[in-house]
């Protein structure tokens, strides 16, 4: 999992972070695989090594007999595909986890720290914005312990680039707007108003964010915006330091307005021609191009590869090995919050949304009192809830100065911070009267400063925790990434105070092997508790064969032409329910109040004693969202969807109750056809074994589509609720509001004169909502209809789409269940010495498959001892770490015994369907 330990044993002073002086010795290096251990969890208890030898084995042993006799029987071939299909356990499903941070937090530093990998370079001295995000996932194949990485760069098409083109004008206009325009900014101002900004008391809805930006904080702000803009326009005509081309552009730039004239539509022509050199000199295919096998050393030459061209990249891909990514996790490192082009904050939301959860790194220093990460972690509730996000404190070993720790320490009147005061005193003052050896004094305090790091460390932590338990978030680490890292140099100067493990690291890193567990151990219990027992029971219908009377006759022929009616009742059923059960998000009173209310919106709050005249017409050219300077943090979208924000809520309560009213009215002819089915098996006056074959496969039938249904369920749910966030959450360009406003925006910032403000507000008040002192006027872009209208559309089709799923995968069990009835009769076949051999000989291997398959099961159900090898990789609970874990969503699993055939044993099983 890491690099080789040392032969000798650590010198327990630097385990603790206290390295002797003048020590000789060669530095003892952390190495994870031999010091930690898995946490105490089903998934990792298992020997997954041993199961799938096991369960490869037990397949191949079933049909490899059987080979020779393939080709004259098609009951055979069946069964030797159902077992190389069975043989192979379900793949580990990838768990996504997004990095999330501001800048220089140390979000990568972190990655590598929990890799033991140096993938990632620290951006925290990198230009505003040139990052870029990467996704870091499992190579198949790959060892735990590889230094090779497969390298994969995806690119924008060309409207993308466009829309970056659009924004990095802007964001150059910002900071220097060119020949003419500050005059007409002059002249644009609104009649009557003075011209001095409004203070902080006349703006009560200023965003709390921005109430530390000073002119000089936006002033660097714009700066580095616009230093990254001319960046990007250096890289798209690809000018050299000096030369014509550089002084063509900055001409361009700075002697000219960039937003007038042909400059925007020559760097759209620049950029398709760019696109197609890039086509010519890398390897791209379908907008990617692919490195394999890079080796760590090579590692940041193909990431700059990216970076030299980055206005151009969307994402770039690591396929390597490690034992986190081997177990399912996937790492998301976005770039830091605040990214001023719009087009790439939308790309990286796109990431996020697809996480399954989040983990948010913050600094521990002054992180209870931040503005800026309250706002972020509100926004990760909103997205993702509480128990679907982490809170990650990074450099926790910069919370306490060793030079001012006495002073840090004195404040604090509570243990153990009392004692380490008096401590640290005697220790001082034996250190003046010199009357023992520095040595000895040095060690005792080297000791000493450990410990009242730790109690510091985990004291803030508390406070912190506190706070965000208010919030309900449970999940909160303190780390110190570049700590830990620094145990793995062999050549380190000196040694971290903190060891390794008081690093955080190694905790954090057993949580997160938590994280994709519960959905690999369900996959593998369905597996060895379905799929299994599925091929044994098609592997009975080829040994065992027998006659079958007029009612299973009859019960065979209704069957396997109801079948087909039923899918076709079923997807009428799910559309017509659909379309009654997916409400409107309003009535038509409050249609028209939301409207009122967003005109009222647009007047009292939009007004310049809140938001100056020339931010505004920033926040007009930005879509709504700007992106630098004062203004910052706030969204005249996010404005926009306040006054809906209830309805949506109320519609998302009212529609919840229908989810599970949905499930059952597609139920109900289910269950019709499962019991006519069951009641046909029961009246026939066929072999009893017949009748108990055909109802072990209706109840495998039954059990796969009830585990269907509570996946459909689950799912109606999941997309009721990403709807509801969908439309009540502004972040980017690409969210329903601010894509329905582009072109309102585009018709109010092409006003110009006095009195703009005032007439820009009119246009998008006009344009979006009825006038009520003038019911005839048109509104051109109806915001309150188009957005109920989109989002009763998308219901309707997220529902639509659960249904067309859940339907077939119902027909699927329900044909498989025909065949199987098919294939337990007598054929012409059968009466064949060959097929008897066949029988005979499968009659046996059978035995053999089941006694197998109950030691397969029995290290499902914890009845079989751990192997030794395994104890060792286990541990018991984390305390503070470790959540519980949830039943599997999936029936109780139990080994299998065969069905009694009894009356009432329906009612008994199927009684879930009423």
């Amino acid at each position: 999992m890491a690099t080789q330990p040392d032969t000798e044993p650590p010198n327990p002073r630097s385990q603790a972070g206290l390295a002797s002086p003048g020590t000789k010795k060669r530095k003892y290096t952390y190495d994870p695989s031999s010091k930690e251990q898995f946490p105490d969890d089903p998934w990792y208890s298992l020997d997954h090594e041993n199961i799938i030898a096991m369960v490869g084995n037990m397949c191949d042993s079933l049909v490899n007999p059987l080979q020779k006799f393939a080709p004259d029987f098609e009951g055979v071939q069946e069964l030797i595909k159902a077992a190389e299909e069975a043989k192979k356990l379900p793949d580990i499903k990838q768990f996504c986890l997004a990095v999330l941070g501001e800048q220089g937090v140390g979000k990568s530093s972190l990655i590598n720290a929990l890799l033991d990998r140096d993938l990632l370079e620290n951006s925290g001295s990198a230009q505003a914005c040139t990052a870029l995000a990467t996704k870091i996932l499992h190579k198949k194949g790959a060892t735990d312990d590889t230094r090779k990485s497969d390298v994969r760069i995806e690119f924008l098409d060309e409207e993308e680039i466009g829309e970056c083109i659009d924004g990095q004008i802007e964001r150059w206009t910002d900071m220097y707007p060119g020949s003419g325009v500050e005059q007409q900014d002059s002249d644009d101002e609104d009649d009557g108003v003075e011209k001095e900004e409004p203070s902080d008391e006349e703006s009560p809805q200023r965003n709390p964010l921005l109430a530390d930006r000073g002119p000089k904080k936006t002033s660097r702000e714009n700066k580095a915006a616009a230093s990254t803009a001319k960046d990007f326009f250096a890289i798209l005509f690809e000018v050299k330091k000096t030369g014509p081309s550089r002084r063509w552009l900055n001409d361009e730039l700075h002697n000219t307005d960039i937003r007038e004239g042909d400059f925007k539509g020559r760097c759209y022509q620049q950029a398709k021609q760019r696109l197609s050199q890039i086509g010519t000199l890398l390897p791209v295919q379908d907008g990617t191009v692919n490195f394999v096998d890079v080796a760590d050393r090579n590692l940041a030459e193909k990431q700059g590869v990216a970076k030299k061209i980055w206005p151009f990249v969307k994402l770039v891909t690591l396929s390597t090995g490690h034992v986190l990514l081997r177990h399912g996790l996937c790492l998301f490192d976005l770039p830091g919050y605040g990214d001023t082009s719009h087009l790439r904050e939308a790309v990286i939301n796109t990431f996020r949304r697809k996480a399954d959860f989040e983990m948010v790194v913050v600094p521990s220093s002054r992180v209870a009192t931040s503005t800026t990460h309250d706002r972020y972690l509100d926004l990760s509730l909103h997205i993702k809830g509480a128990k679907k996000m982490m809170v990650v404190m990074n450099k926790s070993d910069a919370l306490i100065n060793e030079n001012n720790m006495s002073r840090q320490i004195t404040q604090i009147e509570e243990e153990p911070f009392l004692s380490f005061t008096g401590r640290l005193g005697d220790l001082e003052t034996l250190a003046e009267e010199d009357e023992q050896d520095p040595d000895v004094i040095a060690e005792k305090i080297s000791k000493l400063v450990n410990e009242i790091t730790v109690a510091y460390i985990e004291r803030e932590t508390d406070l912190f925790r506190t706070q965000l338990q208010e919030k309900g978030i449970t999940e909160l680490f303190s780390v110190a990434a570049m700590a830990y890292t620094t145990w793995k140099n062999r050549y380190r100067r000196n040694d971290s105070i903190l060891s390794p493990e008081q690093s955080g690291i190694p905790a954090l890193r057993r949580f997160l092997f938590l994280l994709p567990a519960k959905t690999n151990i369900r996959d593998y219990r369905e597996h060895a508790f379905e799929s299994l027992p599925a091929l044994r029971n098609k592997a009975g219908c080829v040994a065992e064969k027998h006659v079958e009377d007029q009612c299973y006759a009859d019960m065979r022929l209704d069957c396997k032409q109801s079948i087909p009616a039923l899918g076709e009742d079923l997807k009428a059923i799910a559309a017509n329910q659909v379309e009654m059960f997916v409400a409107n998000p309003w009535s038509l009173s409050e249609r028209k109040d939301i409207s009122k209310d967003i005109r009222l919106l647009i007047w009292r709050e939009w007004i310049h004693s809140k938001i100056h005249f020339s931010g505004f017409a920033k926040m007009i050219r930005e879509r709504g969202i700007p992106v630098n300077g004062k203004y910052s943090g706030r969204n005249l979208n996010a404005d926009l969807v306040t006054p809906m924000k209830k309805c949506i809520k109320q519609w998302h309560d009212k529609m919840s109750p229908r989810v599970q009213q949905l499930a059952r009215r597609l139920n109900r002819p289910i269950f019709d056809i499962l019991r006519s089915i069951a009641a046909s098996i029961e009246a026939s006056s066929a072999d009893p074994a017949l009748k108990v074959r055909a109802l072990e496969a209706l109840e495998d039938a039954r059990r796969r589509i009830a585990t269907a249904r509570n996946t459909f369920t689950l799912e109606l749910e999941k997309s009721l609720r990403e709807n509801r966030i969908h439309f009540t959450t502004e972040i980017d360009i690409k969210c329903p509001i601010a894509k329905q406003m582009k072109p309102v925006y585009e018709l109010a910032k092409g006003l110009t004169g006095r009195g703009v403000m005032e007439r820009q507000r009119k246009s998008i008040a006009d344009s979006t909502t009825p006038d009520g002192d003038n019911p005839n006027t048109n509104h051109t872009y109806p915001l309150v209809e188009v957005i109920e209208d989109k989002l009763v559309r998308r219901q309707k089709k997220g529902w639509n789409t659960c249904c067309d799923t859940f339907i077939a995968e119902v027909i699927a069990q329900l044909n498989d269940f025909s065949l199987a009835t098919e294939r337990l009769l007598i054929d012409d076949a059968y009466m064949t010495e060959e097929h008897k051999r066949v029988r005979d000989q499968l009659k046996g291997l059978l035995v053999e498959f089941d006694r197998s398959l109950k030691e397969v099961q029995r290290r499902f159900t914890g009845e079989t001892e751990e192997p030794p090898e395994k104890k060792t990789k286990c541990q018991k609970p984390v305390e503070e770490s470790a959540p519980p874990i949830a039943p599997s969503e999936v029936d109780p699993q139990t080994v299998m015994v065969p069905i009694n055939v009894a009356p009432g044993w329906f009612r008994a099983t199927f009684g879930e369907f009423n």
